[in-house]
């Protein structure tokens, strides 16, 4: 298992894949090793993380690296090529954290030479004592703290404590403190920081302390080579500082470094090539610059020295043109001031009467500015420390899991698993608003029109206290919407309290787009009490997509899905769009006198299923008119009929047959094979006369229209009677030959009132609710309604028999619109499909229309 991966040697391009538990690691290492040119060591680097407790700049930096690469990191760690893992010596650490694998100890080479910045990156301090870790252990939260301090801290009588650090509850182990897990990564850097770091020389191989450093080598310098350094020819005019020296400040600041060429190593620049105009080294000189111009750099700054002090001289001279130009500028500011106080005195004469009303004017604004500001701030400033405070334990909580994966062996991963686990997902699952639960909103309206009389309604001082996360669109019901019409519904504005906001004013936008990508046009209207009017109207049977945002932030449930009506298109339905009779589409135009289509209804498969009356059987079409099947004959056995009439289906699509002249129901499969029959000939409960229409309602349940009854019977759909509806008269709840039925989409029951030229409504129990019409051939009135029907937004649909049209109802009962006024002969039934088109079955053109 890796627990380290893509630690790359930066002096390499070599991908290295390292771990401290494969047989291979050294083989790995020291193939890369030989990669490297001219580099005896390897040097790798690990994530600047800042791991401290508390609140740290670090920890955007830990956010956004990546905690397996070690690439264009700061701090690094050098490690002798001659292992192939990283010592315990070696290891970057930081509290909590977690140990790296075990390893051979290697020697410290010159890995201390970030130690200071380990020491500035990493927090080793107990967050209790605040001294450096002794014995530190690992609480399930990850956290660290001392031994003694979390013996000190535990109450030995309470089963559990509180983390000091997140004030996690951690459960107390049987053997105490003792029981939590090292952290052994925390104590390894701390043993790092306390070894003192040599300066060895390098100029020579000997390893020794050096004691002095070349300011022109730029080398660190041991005794013998100091010596060295002042005897041979070519290094004793080298400038050499003691580290005593460099300790106590006592060097001047003058001593510099030479300039070294960029291209031959440890070069000093001597020259300066005109041909190419930049300083060169002796090599340079001999080798890529020996055809070119150059001189010793010292007789170079002589001779642009001398072209300098020229420009020098030519610039000096306009000094006093300048000078005039500034005494001109003086006179006329001096002239400009002399006009100010004039002004002035003026302005102060007329503006001194208002001063005092604007003065309290302005201490009462400024008054409210603050206190809105604070009272926003306070609430920041609240859910700031909440987020820091969990963003602080997720940081800390990942750091350790981070150190564990990357120097963890096995056992040191084994050991806090489950704490890691645990704790991984207590944060994962944690809930945190994001959302700022305030705004930046500080609005200062000034009203500057007849400020002489009106200061007191100088300025109003605004602000909004609405949070788009708890402001929601009411009347969801509106959502729901249909073609041609103007819909609309309210947004209401809320604090981040849940209370409702009273002025208007916010930034509320609206945007509204469909399947199609057309943008349909929004309007947003301002109540001016806190809530807003989106009204909108769209064209398109698809569903359309409504974003509604508070200062470009989306409110509850935005964007909303915008579902267009499949019911009928009221403004659009009209003209017919086909028609077809005996034998569907394909009778080619042939009118069949003997087909007397009666009853019409649809299944859930959207086919289309008729009573063809004077022929006693039932054929179904599909949405286009072609005939698919047909069944039954004359009879009066079972699955025999005579003289069907209305029909439905109920939500297995068995189909259910009004057999009119044997004065029963019977019921089908939706292939046509008989399955029952209910009821018979007479007057008794359960028992009809001429039944004309049937329909099944919401409780499942069977409403028969007994015609010559004068009644409607309920009953199951197994032919249980539950109770009648109705008698013989025109009073309300009367009925003159009831011929159809229909249910709403709230379980109401509508009926045809033939005879008394009218449309009554019933409760699902058979309360009477209304009337809609009277006799008449006007809009709204009928002279023999028979068959009708209601679509999704239960608008309804009347055909009337003898004024030969059929009329069309909103779902309140407000007369819409005629169609097919000319066309029918006999309108007797009718359905409304699931795409909003209307069919109506004409015994008397022996026909079927689409509109």
């Amino acid at each position: 298992m890796d627990l380290m991966k893509d630690i790359q040697p930066i002096t390499s391009s070599d991908q290295i894949q390292h771990s401290s538990f494969d047989e291979d690691s050294n083989n790995l290492h020291n193939e890369a090793i030989k990669n490297m040119p001219n580099n005896p060591t390897a040097r790798f680097t690990f994530p600047k993380i800042d791991v401290s407790n508390k609140a740290s700049p670090k920890i955007d930096e830990f956010a956004s690296s990546n905690p397996f690469a070690g690439k264009n990191q700061e701090d690094s760690f050098e490690l002798s090529a001659s292992h192939s893992t990283i010592s315990e010596t070696e290891s970057v650490s930081g509290a909590p954290s977690p140990g790296p694998p075990s390893a051979p100890p290697s020697s410290l080479g010159r890995s201390l030479i970030t130690i200071k910045e380990a020491r500035d990156v990493y927090d080793l301090q107990c967050p209790i004592c605040k001294l450096n870790y002794k014995n530190p252990k690992v609480l399930p939260c990850l956290h660290s703290f001392c031994h003694a301090c979390l013996e000190d801290t535990i109450n030995e009588v309470e089963r559990s404590f509180n983390c000091p650090v997140c004030r996690l509850v951690i459960p107390i182990p049987t053997k105490g403190a003792e029981a939590f897990p090292l952290n052994s990564f925390a104590t390894n850097m701390l043993n790092i920081l306390a070894i003192e770091s040599p300066h060895n020389c390098t100029n020579c191989e000997d390893r020794e302390l050096a004691s002095a450093r070349c300011l022109d080598c730029v080398e660190n310098l041991c005794e013998n080579c100091v010596t060295a350094h002042e005897r041979i020819r070519q290094t004793k005019s080298h400038r050499i500082v003691s580290f005593e020296e460099l300790q106590n400040n006592t060097v001047d600041e003058s001593i510099r470094c030479p300039s070294f060429c960029k291209i031959h190593d440890r070069e000093i620049l001597k020259y300066f090539c005109e041909s190419c105009d930049s300083a060169i080294c002796r090599d340079c000189a001999i080798f890529e610059h020996r055809e070119h111009n150059y001189l010793d750099l010292k007789e170079a700054v002589k001779s642009h020295g001398k072209q300098l002090l020229q420009l020098l001289g030519n610039t000096k001279q306009k000094v006093p043109i300048l000078k005039n130009a500034l005494d001109s500028i003086l006179q006329v500011e001096n002239n400009l001031q002399q006009r100010k106080e004039k002004i002035e005195e003026s302005i102060n004469q007329s503006v001194d009467s208002h001063i005092q009303l604007l003065e309290e004017k302005r201490k009462y604004l400024l008054q409210q500015a603050q206190d809105m500001t604070s009272a926003k701030d306070n609430v920041l400033q609240e859910q700031f420390k909440r987020l820091h405070f969990d963003l602080d334990n997720v940081v800390s909580s990942c750091e350790f899991v981070d150190n564990i994966v990357l120097y963890g062996n096995e056992a040191e991963f084994m050991d806090v698993k489950y704490f890691m686990l645990s704790r991984l997902h207590a944060l994962s699952e944690h809930k945190m608003q994001l959302v700022p639960e305030e705004n930046d909103v500080l609005c200062f309206n000034q009203n500057n029109q007849n400020l002489m009389t009106g200061t007191r309604d100088f300025g109003i001082l605004t602000t909004s206290q609405a949070f788009a996360p708890f402001c929601f669109a009411s009347e969801r019901n509106e959502i729901l919407i249909k073609t041609g019409y103007l819909s609309s519904f309210q947004v209401v504005l809320n604090n981040r309290k849940s209370e409702r906001i009273t002025n208007g004013g916010d930034d509320v936008s609206a945007a509204m787009i469909n399947t199609e990508g057309e943008r349909i046009p929004v309007d947003v209207i301002d109540n001016q009490n806190g809530s807003y009017t989106i009204k909108y109207k769209v064209n398109a049977k698809t569903d359309h997509f409504l974003q509604v945002t508070l200062r470009g932030r989306p409110i509850h449930g935005s964007p909303f899905t915008i579902s267009v009506s499949t019911g009928i298109d009221s403004l659009r339905i009209g003209p017919v769009l086909t028609w077809f009779g005996s034998n569907g589409v394909e009778s080619n135009g042939k009118i069949n006198e003997a087909y007397e289509p009666w009853g019409i209804c649809c299944n859930s498969r959207d086919q289309v299923i008729v009573t063809d009356h004077n022929n006693h059987k039932i054929q179904i079409f599909d949405q286009n008119g072609k005939l698919l099947r047909q069944f039954g004959s004359r009879g009066k056995n079972d699955g025999e009929i005579w003289y069907p009439t209305g029909i439905c289906v109920d939500k297995n699509d068995d189909i259910f047959v009004a057999d009119h002249g044997n004065h029963r129901i019977q019921v089908f499969t939706p292939e046509g094979r008989f399955v029952r029959k209910i009821g018979g000939r007479g007057n008794m409960d359960g028992l009809f006369k001429g039944p004309c229409d049937i329909a099944i309602d919401l409780q499942n349940r069977l409403i028969v229209a007994d015609r010559d009854n004068h009644r409607l019977q309920v009953l199951t759909v197994d032919g249980k009677f539950l109770f009648n509806i109705g008698s013989y008269g025109n009073s309300e709840g009367k009925f003159d030959s009831p011929r159809h039925v229909t249910i709403t989409n709230g379980n109401h029951i509508i009926v045809s009132d033939s005879n008394n030229g009218r449309v009554q409504r019933f409760d699902e129990n058979g309360q009477h609710l209304g009337i809609l019409g009277k006799k008449g051939s006007n809009a709204g009135q009928f002279q023999c309604p028979a068959g009708l029907c209601t679509d999704t937004e239960d608008n309804l649909v009347v055909a009337d028999f003898k004024n030969l049209d059929v009329q069309l109802f909103d779902k309140m009962g407000v007369f819409v619109k005629k169609i097919g006024e000319g066309v029918f002969s006999k309108p007797t039934s009718l359905c409304v499909t699931t795409s909003g088109n209307i069919f109506v079955a004409d015994r008397g053109n022996h026909k079927i229309y689409l509109f």
